[in-house]
């Protein structure tokens, strides 16, 4: 199992090594470290002599599955090769869950096994920080460097380009999950480290031993990550969970997130790019592709609205466009989006009455565009999977959880692995931790 362990945390990392052509003028991802989670979780099923309890969480998790699979035939909209996509889709993610959520089947104590996960992570995190000594110094060297790796990790060399934090993503607000994955991780780890030992604090960890500890090295790069990102996703989502944990949390906890929050969200509001788009936003403007982002959510909220109980897993894509005009229709908003509609190349061009040159719609919001597939279904999912932060007090654990939800509904391919092996870290911690 061990073994298994180190070939997922390496390739877990690198999502678009193997990319595939879905149709003439797009290339798409496919990772494969799920794969050595689905050997592992295998081995673990028939082979271990005791099994572990199966919660409600990943209990729900396999009903969803099950309901992705068998209401395909019933379902008319839906296309037999999205289909098989999402199958995938989610036997990757209920994989990577249910793998991380045992502790990888490590007989280790789970500080052990994050660390060692961390620092199997190295590849990434010192091209990250690679990527933040080049926003700052605008070394052409270090430039030729970078874009040579992601040429050779990635495919999309040129996004290096936009200076953001990237990794080897296709693009910057992917890479989103692998950062929220990393804070994630560091809250787990505190949170073990905490319940061992009360004293335990944050600023104790960063003086260990009079030095950096490997603790602090990562925190400190994490944290740099989350300063030198520049997507405009990352940044709602920030804001969206600051905002959520200032309600939630106790007053002197309010403070000290207001405090930590506001020079970071003025750092990143003040970036170029995403005051841009503040910019256009304020004067009654949107960008044509955070608009085409938006239209997921459109399209999923309106075949919700048209089918309560749900389009047919698979069927996203065929049903996309008809999704976004059953919006416009139910809210009588024709007026107000339908020129932004019709004059957004990206969305036009996802019309199925366009015989000629009609492009694949993908979902740039995972569970929104679930609902629009599995409709109540999934939602009732949803508050089964999450129910921790419906039932647990405020934490910090808590805290990321909202964020990665944030994420989920925003945008994230469904079978990259980080948000997956965050939840299923974060999970095992509430029930380890009894928070």
């Amino acid at each position: 199992m061990f073994y298994l362990f180190i070939l997922f945390a390496i390739s877990s990392q690198f999502n678009t090594l193997l990319r595939v052509s879905v149709d003439s003028q797009s290339m798409s991802a496919a990772p494969f470290a799920w794969g050595f989670a689905l050997v592992a979780v295998c081995l673990y099923f028939f082979g271990a002599k005791k099994k572990n309890y199966m919660d409600i969480q990943t209990l729900s998790f396999l009903l969803i599955f099950f309901v992705v699979v068998l209401w395909f035939p019933f379902s008319m909209q839906s296309v037999f090769t999205e289909y098989i996509i999402r199958f995938l889709q989610f036997l990757s993610a209920f994989a990577v869950y249910v793998y991380s959520r045992n502790n990888f089947f490590l007989n280790y104590p789970k500080e052990t096994i994050i660390k060692y996960f961390l620092i199997l992570q190295l590849p990434s995190i010192l091209f990250g920080l690679m990527e933040v000594v080049y926003i700052l110094s605008d070394s052409e060297l270090l430039l030729s460097l970078l874009y040579d790796i992601r040429q050779v990790t990635s495919g999309r060399p040129g996004v290096i380009y936009m200076k953001s934090i990237v990794f080897h993503f296709l693009e910057h607000s992917m890479s989103v999950s692998y950062i929220l994955m990393l804070i994630s991780i560091m809250i787990v780890w505190f949170s073990c480290k905490y319940q061992e030992n009360n004293s335990t604090s944050i600023l104790k960890e960063l003086r260990y031993k009079s030095g950096l500890s490997g603790f602090s090295f990562f925190l400190i790069s994490t944290f740099l990550f989350i300063l030198f990102h520049r997507s405009g996703t990352f940044t709602v989502i920030l804001a969206g969970s600051v905002f959520f944990a200032i309600l939630n949390a106790g007053i002197r906890s309010k403070f000290y997130l207001l405090i930590l929050s506001l020079p970071i969200l003025y750092f990143l509001l003040n970036t170029p790019l995403i005051a841009v788009k503040v910019d256009q936003l304020m004067m009654g403007q949107m960008m044509a592709n955070d608009f085409y982002r938006l239209s997921s959510v459109l399209s999923s909220l309106g075949n919700l609205l048209q089918y309560p109980f749900g389009i047919g897993p698979g069927s996203f894509s065929a049903e996309y466009f008809s999704g976004i005009i059953h919006f416009l229709d139910y809210f009588n908003l024709n007026s107000t989006f339908g020129d932004l509609v019709y004059s957004n190349a990206d969305i036009i061009s996802k019309n199925p009455a366009n015989e000629v040159n009609t492009t694949r719609a993908t979902s740039q919001t995972l569970y929104l565009g679930l609902v629009s597939e599995l409709g109540v279904v999934f939602i009732l999912f949803l508050f089964v999977f999450h129910k921790n932060i419906f039932l647990k007090r405020f934490s910090m654990i808590k805290f990321a959880e909202v964020a990665i939800i944030l994420n989920l509904c925003l945008g994230y391919p469904m079978a990259y692995p980080q948000l997956w092996i965050a939840l299923g870290l974060i999970h095992a911690a509430y029930n380890q931790n009894k928070t």
